[in-house]
């Protein structure tokens, strides 16, 4: 415009207004219609990559916190939970606090843990890299499958592995999202809603990105020190119809280039 380049100035326009529209989080504004029947129980949900470990410390700290409030999450999902991440866990987040989990005890980046204030009974989990268990848990007086997710990310030299894992989670959810029985799937998926694979994924289980819903679609979860607008959201909590999203937020804890994620729902009979 300054130079007076007209036909340039109307090129400006038509690609800033293209960014605009392709850079809106697939989905934005739409709503979810509530579920039929009443609501059976209120479910908190916290998943957080603690970075080989490192902070879990500070993820503990924020349940517990938040648990003397008498709001703590009724299922936390932890990935990259080291040995000893699985050993502060088992110590400082006692079976008092969390009478039922399911630990994967490995090392680095390979160890994840689903803790529950629900009774649990542990199914087959998705095979995978960096472990991904699965449980059922009992909430309200319904089955509600539970399945942790963290494929291997999409770096150069194994995108065919990150397909595949991503692949495997997708033929999960279209197989759960059939019998009627409620689900939650959480985690850190290294992939985002601009991802033809990450919706494909969404689509065959008929399930909701709860911060899309919750009010949190435009927030970054990684990477941690990216300033605000850059970074991607790789870390969500979906969620079968039987849900209704009350709300999500991100949160800061240190020691992890992830930001962890805390979901309400309302659980339908």
């Amino acid at each position: 415009a300054a130079l007076r380049w007209r036909s340039g100035a109307l090129w400006a326009v038509a690609v800033l207004a293209v960014t605009a529209w392709f850079a809106r989080p697939f989905g934005a504004g739409e709503t979810a219609p509530a579920p039929p029947g009443p609501v059976v129980a209120h479910v908190s949900v916290l998943t957080s990559n603690v970075e080989f470990g490192q902070a879990t410390p500070a993820l503990i700290d924020e349940v517990r916190r938040e648990t003397a409030q008498g709001r703590g999450p009724g299922i936390v999902f932890v990935e990259e939970c080291s040995l000893r991440c699985s050993a502060l866990l088992d110590e400082r987040l006692p079976p008092a606090i969390y009478p039922y989990r399911d630990v994967v005890r490995q090392d680095g980046s390979k160890g994840s843990a689903i803790l529950s204030v629900y009774p649990l009974r542990n199914t087959a989990g998705i095979p995978s890299t960096m472990a991904m268990p699965g449980a059922v848990a009992r909430i309200g007086g319904r089955a509600v499958r539970l399945q942790l997710a963290h494929p291997l990310p999409p770096i150069p030299g194994q995108v065919a592995a990150w397909r595949t894992e991503l692949g495997r989670i997708r033929a999960y959810a279209a197989e759960s999202g059939h019998d009627g029985t409620p689900g939650i799937v959480a985690g850190d998926f290294n992939a985002t809603r601009d991802h033809a694979a990450f919706r494909d994924l969404l689509a065959a289980g008929n399930l909701r990105d709860s911060a899309l819903y919750g009010g949190a679609a435009h927030t970054p979860s990684w990477p941690h020190a990216a300033p605000r607008p850059l970074g991607v959201q790789i870390d969500h909590v979906l969620v079968s119809r039987e849900f209704q999203v009350r709300d999500a937020r991100f949160i800061d804890l240190s020691g992890t280039d992830h930001r962890a994620l805390r979901v309400r729902l309302d659980l339908h009979g």
